[in-house]
């Protein structure tokens, strides 16, 4: 049998990552695009956690930046197992 999931994708097809919020407890991080930014997103992620330091390379890919929008894309059908 085949069976297809969907990935993450964030309403505007961007990376999402950072805290939830301000003095957040919670991080993430969202993106279609894991298997290639995985290994930059983790050390990136990581750094932030550690160091409590924003990573300049993630100051455009926030959660902020989706919440209260109302203007995002409408969302496309799903594709199936060899579209791409």
């Amino acid at each position: 049998s085949l069976r297809v999931g969907q990935r993450a994708l964030p309403a505007d097809g961007l990376t999402v990552a950072g805290f939830l919020g301000d003095n957040a407890r919670i991080y993430t991080v969202a993106t279609h695009s894991g298997i290639t930014l995985g290994p930059l997103l983790g050390r990136l992620a990581a750094q932030e956690l550690l160091t409590g330091d924003p990573e300049d390379l993630l100051a455009d890919f926030r959660p902020e930046r989706l919440i209260g929008r109302t203007e995002l894309p409408t969302l496309r059908p799903a594709r199936f197992a060899g579209q791409q």
